[in-house]
């Protein structure tokens, strides 16, 4: 199972638009890919479920005291081999609850170590650099980052590289840049 982390601290850059065409495209192809809304705005699962009312990925993670629900207790199938694990604005309440919390950087990826029939798994990320994000980086294989072609862009993937690389040399070195992804075309 290859586990994708789509981040970038910068809002608006079409993290959740890239996370839900590369999901599509990979389920298409015959891949099983649960998808996973890791973002309190829960753009993604607006996107795919509409008003979440349900479970969401926070009864997974927890906030100051660990979760209460697995996973898969979570996942919602959106079409043959696509799955979704919904957020919510409950995401914030657990993001701050994290901070008490032993080993709070492992969290999401104990959470997926049981997970089993999926081909990729791929992470829609909040537009900060908090525990969320640092828990999908710290789970993940590889980061696809997101941008806009402006300066102001340009300069904040330079910001979130040094980001990274602080999570790569303390969390987790095996993770892997697979590419900057350009998601707008300026004429």
């Amino acid at each position: 199972m290859k586990i994708i982390a789509v981040a970038n601290q910068k809002g608006g850059v079409g993290k959740t638009t890239l996370c839900i065409n590369l999901a599509a495209g990979l389920a298409e192809a015959g891949r099983k890919v649960l998808l996973i809304d890791l973002d309190p705005q829960a753009s993604l699962t607006l996107a795919t479920v509409g008003e979440s009312s349900g479970q969401c990925i926070a009864e997974v993670i927890g906030g100051s005291l660990p979760g209460t629900l697995s996973m898969a207790d979570i996942i919602r199938p959106l079409k043959p081999n696509l799955d979704l694990a919904p957020g919510g604005l409950s995401l914030s309440i657990s993001e701050i609850g994290l901070i008490t919390r032993l080993g709070r950087e492992n969290i999401l990826k104990k959470a997926l170590n049981g997970l089993e029939g999926y081909d990729a798994v791929i992470i829609d990320c909040g537009p900060s650099l908090g525990l969320l994000v640092e828990n999908a980086l710290n789970a993940a294989d590889g980061i696809l980052i997101p941008t806009l072609p402006t300066p102001v862009d340009r300069r904040g993937v330079g910001i979130f590289l040094e980001s990274l690389n602080a999570v790569r040399n303390e969390l987790n070195p095996s993770l892997e840049i697979l590419g900057l992804v350009v998601c707008q075309v300026v004429r």
